[in-house]
Formats: structure tokens, sequence, C-alpha cells
């Protein structure tokens, strides 16, 4: 009977066939004898995550495998044109339109919801790059805090008493 391995944080099982690299990754964590840094973690989780779950769905659906970077400058270059046209305002982009809408509260409220939630989550250490992983703390705030606080604010704001239930 072979013994299975497990995830040395999450105790799932672990395939029968795991990579070079996860195996790596094992063993540095088996060898701190319980002194596992955060990256130690955030490394071994990441690779887990993408063996696992993320490789397996882009074969599924023939995206590339191997992606060659030292051909991204090559290929980015390409874009330049068109970059330099939305930069001078001669071509329309959404992604830029989308940014220019402030919302609700404007680009004020936003810096200031910001500010605060830095105050309240970053200064304090209650957001890390553990727990805000696979996103850095700053995206985290950007992306997942403030449109979550501006969204209760506007319900709030409008009277509505279900604003503490939005996830």
């Amino acid at each position: 009977m072979k013994l299975s391995i497990t995830c040395p944080f999450c105790n799932e099982i672990l395939p029968d066939l795991i990579s070079d690299q996860m195996k790596l990754a094992l063993d540095r964590i088996n060898n701190k004898q319980g002194k596992i840094s955060e990256l130690d973690w955030m490394d071994f989780c990441f690779i887990y995550f993408t063996e696992l779950s993320i490789i397996p769905n882009n074969i599924t659906n023939k995206y590339f495998f191997i992606i060659n970077f030292n051909e991204l400058s090559h290929h980015i270059n390409r874009f330049k044109d068109d970059l330099t046209e939305i930069i001078n305002g001669n071509t329309y982009s959404y992604y830029f339109s989308f940014t220019k809408q402030p919302g609700y509260y404007g680009t004020k409220g936003v810096l200031l919801i910001a500010n605060i939630l830095i105050d309240l989550f970053i200064t304090t250490n209650i957001l890390t790059p553990v727990n805000s992983y696979p996103l850095q703390i700053a995206n985290y705030i950007q992306k997942v805090f403030i449109p979550k606080i501006a969204m209760r604010l506007i319900f709030e704001d409008i009277g509505d008493n279900s604003s503490l239930e939005i996830t």
C-alpha cells in the first residue's frame, strides 16, 4: 500500500505524480522543521494551484503550454503604434474610457476610501502578502475592497438596509 503525500497546509492529498518543482518546494518545507515562512507557503500553494488547476485547464482549452518570455518584448513592441495612438487620444480604448469613470464617489472619494482602508488593514498588518495572495496588497485594496465599500456606501446613501449583506 502506497502512502499518500498530503499538503502541509491544507492536508489535501497530493497527486501521485508531482513535478520536480513541487517536489523541491515540498522538500524545502519539510526541511524547515516547523519554521516555514510565508514565502515558502505562498510558493508551494502557487505551484500546487498552478499544476492542479491552471495547467490542466490550459491544456483542455488548447492554450500554449510553454510561453517564450524571451520573445515577449518583440510581441509587445508590435503594438507600440496602437498604444501610442491611445496615449495621443487618436484611438478609442475601452480600458482607458473605463478608468476615466470615477464612479459615484469620484476620484477624491476613491482616494479617501483607499487611504482609510490602508490605515485600517495595511498599517495594522491585517492585510498581508499572504492573505491578499494572489494579488499584491495594493491591488487587493483597489480591486476587492474599494468596489465593495463603494457599493455598500451607495446602498447606505439610498437607504437600502441590505448594504451589509453584499458579499
